[in-house]
């Protein structure tokens, strides 16, 4: 029995009445999502995360920043995707939906909100771990920058300067126009 109920002495009116009970409330859910006709219609979805995954609509500006990203993406690729290259893509533009709203409901009022929606950061973090991911099997992981030695510069210096004649001082070429 649960320790809630054994605390406060809680004791079924008769042996079936626990079943009764599992059954009207499981009615009564049947009931009630049989009136949602397979929509969800939640009454107080805040953050839009579930709405956006369920139907893959999305606020307005942030659609707009989902197109922009998604040309972007293409435009890296440069030719026309593979089928595979489109699910990745497709893939990446949902998780960074989520992303962007999770971001949006978490700015609205800062980490005060956090205490009822924990579950928005384990979230988060598994979409932004899947759009890293998609982006690297895509071939746009981050790539190191080639930092050159002072020994390369000076070696690419001497290359560039080996066919070329020295420099002459400025003083000497009036002097040498005039002997000409």
């Amino acid at each position: 029995m649960n320790k809630k109920l054994k605390k406060r002495d809680f004791r079924w009116a008769s042996d079936g009445a626990r079943e009764r009970s599992a059954a009207a409330g499981a009615a009564n859910l049947a009931a009630y999502r049989a009136t949602l006709d397979g929509e969800l219609k939640q009454s107080h979805t805040t953050h839009g995360v579930v709405t956006f995954l369920a139907k893959g609509g999305a606020p307005t500006e942030i659609a707009a920043k989902l197109d922009a990203f998604e040309a972007g993406l293409l435009s890296d690729l440069g030719s026309e995707p593979t089928a595979a290259q489109r699910a990745l893509i497709d893939s990446t533009r949902v998780s960074l939906g989520v992303c962007f709203l999770a971001n949006a409901y978490l700015s609205q009022d800062g980490l005060s909100k956090l205490k009822k929606n924990r579950w928005l950061l384990s979230t988060l973090a598994t979409f932004i771990n899947s759009t890293r991911l998609n982006l690297q099997a895509l071939g746009l992981e981050r790539r190191a920058k080639q930092v050159e030695t002072l020994d390369s510069v000076f070696a690419d210096i001497a290359a560039n300067r080996a066919g070329k004649p020295e420099a002459k001082p400025v003083e000497k070429v009036p002097e040498e126009l005039e002997s000409q």
